[in-house]
């Protein structure tokens, strides 16, 4: 809690004062005497005009309307103990300013009791609490946030994945399909092949059959004699018809 005091200083022009006390005592180098007789001498008056609020913002300079002519006042005194020497128009503390004041701002800080102490203690727990619940809500916002991220991020991953493994899938398809009309065609010239051989097989059985049977038949006719063309035409010709079978 705090209270501004607000102090202001007033000045006034020099206002002519009247003493009219007969006791009143002066000392001089001579000792002290007594004055049976009024002096009058000017001086400048001051008051302190203060004030007690509890708003922080106040007004630091007002405006007082000017004073249309000086006080005159006869103060009676009581004791006054002045020497000559030294009175003169000595300005005391300010009264009236002329035409303007000057606020002075003093801040002054009560000291607290137990009841502030216990409520600015709830104060401060009750903020550290809330800058607390605010911590964790932003925490688990992050936290929520993040989260969603890494499962767009883990959904988008598997979608991804997924089209991949269907690509590859499709492709491994394809693939077996072009591979297995591939060794279907290699099956098939294997049998082409096989057969041309066994073709050829047979027929170069047949012609070293017919080969040995031919030097057989000429082994016989050298032993017996050999006789005609026509025989060796007929062999030819035999012979013949066995390669174009090939």
């Amino acid at each position: 809690m705090y209270i501004i005091w607000i102090q202001t200083s007033i000045r006034t022009p020099e206002i002519p004062v009247e003493l009219s006390d007969k006791d009143t005592n002066f000392n001089t180098d001579e000792g002290v005497q007594k004055n049976e007789s009024s002096i009058t001498y000017t001086f400048e008056a001051s008051t302190i005009i203060s004030s007690i609020i509890e708003n922080s913002t106040v007004a630091t300079s007002t405006t007082l309307p000017q004073i249309s002519s000086p006080l005159t006042t006869s103060v009676p005194v009581s004791t006054i103990s002045p020497t000559y020497s030294t009175i003169m128009h000595e300005p005391i503390t300010t009264l009236f300013s002329s035409q303007s004041t000057e606020a002075e701002i003093m801040i002054h800080e009560e000291e607290p009791n137990d009841d502030e102490i216990m409520d600015l203690v709830e104060g401060i727990e009750h903020k550290q609490f809330e800058r607390l619940a605010l911590h964790s809500k932003s925490f688990d916002y992050e936290i929520h946030k993040f989260r969603n991220g890494t499962k767009e991020r883990h959904e988008l991953f598997v979608e991804q994945v997924t089209k991949v493994k269907e690509f590859v899938d499709l492709n491994v398809v394809e693939f077996k399909s072009e591979l297995s009309k591939e060794v279907q065609k290699m099956e098939q010239n294997y049998t082409l092949l096989h057969s041309k051989v066994d073709v050829i097989v047979t027929a170069i059985t047949k012609l070293v059959e017919f080969n040995t049977e031919y030097s057989n038949k000429l082994e016989a006719k050298s032993k017996k004699g050999f006789s005609g063309v026509s025989k060796d035409g007929r062999i030819f010709i035999q012979y013949q018809g066995v390669y174009f079978e090939i």
